[in-house]
């Protein structure tokens, strides 16, 4: 039997609509950015993130969901894209 690939809006859409602002704060999230250090960067999932079908937005930033490369909670990895 195989195993069903999990998706990141999935995973976020879980988090995010079924999590309280004190443990929504417990999660983030890794993305490819260039130009920063590991050509990685850290975001804190907040109360006031969006999530689309195909993007995530925080504030000012909008993150296209293919970016992510990894969800972490409390600093462990939950959810990691397959290379």
């Amino acid at each position: 039997m195989r195993l069903r690939k999990v998706e990141v809006r999935e995973v976020l859409k879980k988090i995010i609509y079924s999590s309280s602002s004190v443990e929504l704060s417990e999660y983030s999230v890794l993305i490819v950015n260039r130009g920063t250090e590991n050509n990685v960067m850290e975001l804190p999932l907040k109360p006031d993130v969006k999530l689309l079908k195909d993007r995530i937005l925080f504030n000012d930033l909008t993150i296209p969901l293919h970016r992510i490369i990894e969800i972490r909670r409390k600093g462990v990895a939950i959810w990691r894209r397959r290379a």
